[in-house]
């Protein structure tokens, strides 16, 4: 399905970040298999992306919150994170933070930068979803267009899904 979907994008460079265990299998990085099917330019577990002078910080990982209006907070954490790193020229400045794994979206920033966290591929019925996952769980996409100017949009999609929808047992 990630071949196909990227393969959709058209993208002359395809940059990939490692996701987790629970995501990709325990023992075999799943994503080598991605990144061989579309030829990616890079494979990697944290990746600056400079797409047209606009600075994308691009990793999978990152923590979440039991309480729906802290859910903001990790992803603000690694925008100031990548700021103070950037003070000393460790890190590029991004204008975008962008983080998965949790299972839902996210977007929040100020003056310097944006970040998000991506709606997942995965639903909470799986094997994973269903015994971890806690609060909702929002399945789609995003997707960004930077102009040759690096003007920048974005937006995304939020899946409704019948068949995933919870239904009490009546006995």
């Amino acid at each position: 399905m990630s071949v196909r979907c990227i393969e959709d994008a058209r993208a002359e460079k395809i940059v990939i970040v490692y996701g987790t265990p629970y995501h990709t299998g325990a023992t075999e990085d799943f994503e080598n298999q991605v990144a061989d099917g579309v030829r990616a330019w890079k494979i990697g577990g944290h990746e600056w992306i400079d797409v047209n002078g606009v600075i994308f910080d691009c990793k999978h990982f990152i923590g979440s919150s039991s309480v729906p209006h802290a859910r903001h907070t990790a992803p603000a954490r690694d925008g100031l994170w990548n700021k103070l790193w950037s003070i000393d020229d460790q890190q590029p400045r991004a204008d975008y933070i962008i983080r998965s794994h949790v299972h839902y979206y996210t977007v929040q920033g100020d003056k310097d930068f944006t970040a998000f966290t991506t709606p997942a591929f995965q639903g909470y019925g799986s094997k994973y979803g269903i015994r971890k996952c806690s609060g909702r769980v929002d399945i789609g996409f995003m997707w960004f267009d930077i102009s040759e100017e690096g003007c920048v949009s974005w937006d995304k999609k939020i899946l409704e899904i019948e068949l995933l929808k919870a239904e009490a047992l009546k006995l």
